[in-house]
């Protein structure tokens, strides 16, 4: 961003000689049309991605093409979702009249993930590019359509990727990066290309083994609803041993996700699994009562209706979350 505001100031700038305020007259000229550069990328691998530090990291070849001696786009693009760690293999070259250039890149994107449906969550991963010296009117990238792709090597363990949709949109900036010699406020626009990589959960494998030990949990608080009424330290023991064993799946699971406010999936079935352990030892206690004041046979029916309700409704509420999304 410093080079960009440094590109724009020095095309706005106010020169005294008239042979540099020719050169700055036809630097600056709106009217003419944009040099066009073509630009694609061929993703190799994702090396690593960790939804709880927000980053993926990324190793890509990208390359230009492009007719005319005065631009470098391969020394003067820039990364402006993430870093360029390394640059290898850079190589140039002139066919016919066009000049093209490619080099392979390590990249770390940073990526701020939207995990509402953890662990059913599917992400797309962007790579984004700008060119860093020269706006829109200077400068505007086309799409290499037919060659941009995802390598069928490339692997993340628990996930499906597939190639999405390499397209150039135009993103504005509202600021003059400092330079008092423009407004403040001062918009510019820039070209940007985006390559999109789609990344899905395949089946329900990672919930299962994510949920397992809270579903269990839930299930051993319900079973303690079996035991006679009159045996209140049993039942309490059941359920409070299920609440420590659903606080602990919270604890595991919260741990690899990145500090939000939002509610994920996996947020609203530990809520729900608390509440629904909570009633069983609200519910222990009022047949209890039922039990020590002679309604034993009473007691035995609401225990038999509450377990009922409460299972029934528990996995309705699950089914509802994992499949409607509710």
């Amino acid at each position: 961003m410093v080079l960009k505001a440094v590109a724009l100031a020095f095309g706005l700038v106010q020169l005294a000689s008239p042979a540099l305020a020719q050169t700055e007259s036809k630097s600056t000229d709106r009217t003419a049309p944009p040099r066009l550069v073509t630009i694609g990328v061929y993703v190799n691998q994702i090396n690593g991605m960790s939804l709880k530090d927000e980053k993926v990291q990324l190793d890509f070849h990208i390359w230009f093409r492009w007719k005319g001696d005065d631009l470098k786009p391969l020394e003067t693009f820039d990364l402006t979702n993430g870093d360029i760690d390394q640059k290898e293999d850079v190589y140039q070259t002139k066919i016919g009249d066009t000049n093209y250039a490619v080099c392979r890149c390590l990249a770390t994107i940073q990526k701020l993930w939207d995990v509402r449906n953890f662990p059913q969550d599917n992400h797309d991963i962007t790579i984004e590019i700008e060119d860093e010296n020269s706006e829109d009117f200077k400068l505007r990238y086309m799409a290499d359509l037919q060659n941009c792709n995802l390598s069928p090597e490339a692997r993340v363990a628990g996930w499906d990727l597939s190639a999405g949709d390499a397209q150039v949109i135009k993103h504005r900036t509202n600021t003059n990066f400092g330079d008092i010699s423009l407004p403040s406020g001062h918009a510019s626009d820039w070209s940007r290309f985006v390559y999109t990589i789609h990344m899905t959960r395949p089946g329900y494998g990672f919930f299962g083994k994510l949920f397992t030990g809270l579903f269990i949990a839930v299930g051993i608080s319900t079973v303690g609803l079996l035991i006679p009424a009159h045996e209140l330290d049993s039942r309490f023991a059941l359920s409070v041993g299920a609440m420590f064993a659903a606080v602990a799946s919270e604890y595991v699971v919260t741990g690899s996700l990145p500090d939000s406010n939002v509610l994920t999936m996996a947020d609203k079935l530990h809520i729900m699994s608390f509440l629904c352990i909570f009633i069983t030892l609200v519910e222990a206690t009022a047949t209890h009562k039922l039990a020590a004041t002679g309604h034993e046979h009473t007691a035995w029916w609401v225990d038999r209706v509450a377990l009922i309700v409460i299972v029934g409704g528990y996995i309705a509420l699950v089914i509802g979350m994992v499949v409607f999304k509710l």
